[in-house]
This record gives C-alpha cells, sequence and structure tokens, in this order.
C-alpha cells in the first residue's frame, strides 16, 4: 500500500501541474480520416496538423492497392530480421530507398523514433562527441542522451559556433546531427554547410529527413537534393515512412559499411521483431508512386502557397517556404489552446504546440499542408485564423 501511494501521489500531482500550466495533454479523438480531412462524429473536418503531406495514407489508390498486398503478404514478420524475420519485400524496399536518396544502402526499421535512438546511441558512446542543432527533434535528443557521449547543442542553423565546438569540444568520434527540415518552425538546415564541416573535422553528419522526404527535391527525394547536394560516404540520412509515403516505419541511409555496421551493433534493429511486410509493400508501392506521379508534390507545392498568401491576405506574415509546415506564433500556452478551439469550431483541426514541445513561450499553432486540401478550405482556415487573431490580441 505504501508503494501504491508514494506513486499515484506522484502521479496526481504531476497531472494537477500540467492542467495549471495549461500543458495538460488528452488524445483527441476522431471516427477516421480521409485524405487531408478528418471526420469527427460524423463532421468532415480540414485537417491542418497531420503530417500525411502527399494525402497517401488514405489515399483510395494507395488502399486498393494495400488490399492487393495483404493477399501477398503477412501482417507480421513473425520475427527479428536477423533470425527469421527478414523477407524479400524488406531487401526490395531498402534497395528502392537507397537508389531514390542517391545512397549505397539502407536499412529499415520498424518506427522513426526507434530508428533515431537505436542508430544514434550506436554510432556513439563514452569519449565521442555529438553535436546537435538546438532545434532537432526530441527523438535526436533522447539518442544522444542514451549513447552516453558527450553532448552539446549549437544554437540554430549557427555554423560558426558548431566549427568552434568540433575544435575545442571534438572526441574520438565526432557526429553533427541536424533536422533536415525543422518539424516545428519549417525551415530547412543549412546542408553544404555542415556537410563541409564534417568533411573537414572528420565527423558523420547524420541529417533526419523525416519532414524532407517524400516533399523536397526533384522527385520528392528530400532535403539534400533540394539543395543540390550529392550523398556522400560521410552523411547518413534518416527519415520515416510515416509521413509522405504514408505508411510506417524509420529508415537509414547510408554507405555500405555503414549499414553493416548497424546490422551487427545496432541493438534497437537487433532485437526488434521487423516491421510488417504488409508495411513494407505499401511503402514500396507509395514511393513508387512519388517518384512516377509529381503531380503529388505539385499539388502540395500549390496548397502551400494558397496557404501562405491567404494568411499575407489577411494580415499575417508569413516567410516564403516550400517545406509544408508553417507555424504560427502565439506565445503563450493558453492563447495557443484557446486559438485551437476557436479553428476547431469553424471545422478546422489545428493542434496547439506546447511546451515541452516548443521553448517556453513560444506555443503556437503548427500548420501542416497536404496535397489533398482543397484550396478554398485553405482561405478560410486562414481567414478563421486571422480573425481569432485580431480579437485576441496578446
Amino acid at each position: 500500500m505504501r508503494t501504491k501511494k508514494i506513486w499515484y501521489t506522484y502521479f496526481r500531482k504531476r497531472i494537477r501541474s500540467a492542467k495549471n500550466e495549461n500543458l495538460y495533454r488528452s488524445l483527441p479523438l476522431f471516427d477516421t480520416f480521409q485524405p487531408g480531412y478528418l471526420i469527427r462524429n460524423g463532421k468532415r473536418c480540414l485537417n491542418l496538423c497531420a503530417n500525411d503531406y502527399l494525402g497517401l495514407a488514405a489515399d483510395s489508390a494507395s488502399q486498393e492497392e494495400g488490399r492487393i498486398l495483404a493477399e501477398i503478404l503477412p501482417a507480421g514478420s513473425g520475427a527479428s530480421r536477423l533470425v527469421t524475420g527478414n523477407l524479400v519485400i524488406h531487401q526490395e524496399l531498402e534497395k528502392l530507398l537507397a537508389e531514390w536518396k542517391r545512397s549505397e544502402s539502407a536499412l529499415v526499421f520498424p518506427s522513426g523514433y526507434q530508428t533515431n535512438v537505436g542508430v544514434i546511441s550506436c554510432l556513439a558512446g563514452r569519449g565521442d562527441a555529438i553535436f546537435s542543432d538546438k532545434w532537432n527533434h526530441a527523438s535526436i535528443v533522447d539518442g544522444c542522451l542514451l549513447s552516453g557521449a558527450a553532448f552539446y547543442r549549437y544554437h540554430h542553423a549557427d555554423l560558426d559556433e558548431l566549427a568552434g565546438l568540433l575544435k575545442s569540444k571534438g572526441g574520438r568520434k565526432n557526429l553533427i546531427i541536424t533536422d533536415g527540415v525543422f518539424s516545428m518552425d519549417g525551415d530547412i538546415a543549412p546542408l553544404e554547410g555542415l556537410s563541409q564541416l564534417a568533411r573537414e573535422s572528420g565527423a558523420l553528419l547524420l541529417v533526419d529527413d523525416a519532414h524532407g522526404t517524400g516533399v523536397l527535391g526533384p522527385d520528392g527525394s528530400g532535403s539534400l537534393a533540394h539543395q543540390g547536394i550529392d550523398w556522400q560516404d560521410h552523411i547518413l540520412i534518416m527519415g520515416t515512412l510515416s509521413k509522405a509515403i504514408g505508411a510506417q516505419g524509420g529508415f537509414i541511409c547510408g554507405s555500405k559499411t555503414a549499414i553493416e555496421y548497424l546490422v551487427n551493433y545496432c541493438r534497437a534493429f537487433i532485437y526488434s521483431t521487423g516491421i510488417s511486410p504488409w508495411l513494407a509493400g505499401v511503402a514500396h508501392s507509395n514511393i513508387s508512386r512519388i517518384r512516377s506521379d509529381s503531380s503529388l508534390i505539385e499539388r502540395l507545392r500549390t496548397a502551400n502557397q494558397t496557404l501562405r498568401e491567404a494568411l499575407r491576405d489577411y494580415g499575417i506574415p508569413v516567410p516564403d517556404s516550400p517545406a509544408p509546415i508553417l507555424p504560427i506564433l502565439l506565445g503563450d500556452s493558453r492563447r495557443a489552446l484557446r486559438c485551437s478551439k476557436a479553428l476547431m469550431a469553424g471545422g478546422i483541426v489545428a493542434a496547439a504546440i506546447r511546451p515541452p514541445t516548443v521553448p517556453e513561450g513560444s506555443s503556437r499553432i503548427r500548420l501542416s499542408l497536404c496535397a489533398a486540401h482543397a484550396l478554398p478550405d485553405l482561405v478560410k482556415a486562414a481567414r478563421t485564423l486571422a480573425k481569432f487573431i485580431q480579437s485576441n490580441p496578446d
């Protein structure tokens, strides 16, 4: 009984604290979703906070392909891939990913979070040093902490500070990590400069391209291609299958030697059941479609441009960016929650992003675009958002 009292007193105290600070979270419930839209209590709502950038997760063609694949591929792989869970479809997906990212090899994991945590903690350890952009995703931070390596965070996109840290704090092995597209702000990392610093210092550069894959570059291959940078063997590219690709899972692309090392030493890969063969098949199909059907990315770009122009027309200044992520900074977490509720009342789903996901004082509505969004609905969303901001000043 004493153990229960100690633990449940702690649980309730933390829950009360989250509520008092407007940081409490609960699971929203929806009936189902369609490309770019959610169904809630029978009502169709514009979905402006998903990462399904190309609308493939519930696309009718993707679903039909999934039904066909379900007849020939099992739902589960039944074992870790180093035992009996490695099927031909896994190998074919990895070949396609490596070709798409223009790298030598690839390795697929069950989730994106697991990929980052597993790969980072496998690459670096005691005596090594990791240099991570301060705006990097939480999964990167967790992987860095788990590694046991010295962990240095440089100011966002600050190449000069990073160069100084590499000279003064370098370890036995050095690892530089950056998001390709930063998930909360939608800006793109200075990858050419980061690649040059990595080459000069003998470091590996790990680019988390979860939000650039399928979105940027001439064929959707990501942030490196968008900036005209060729893959080289000092670069590792991480990505997910669960955003623009519309399936589930994570992957890492790099040299054959680096991937061989991960197969042998990455605990998160070795001791996990292999990704669902059926999901691997869906991902393979959707990647092939992204590469062959340029209209998907073009529709996303049109939606992105339409929303940004509409927001400016209604007096909300927003920058230009090819990334389909658009933060509307509101500052106070309570104000962000009120804005999210006002949008929901207008049939628009846009979550309030609050600490610890973003720093104190930078709570926001994070808008995410989808190729399936109807353009008039985006204009309506801009109008609704502007009305809230004008009637609810700082």
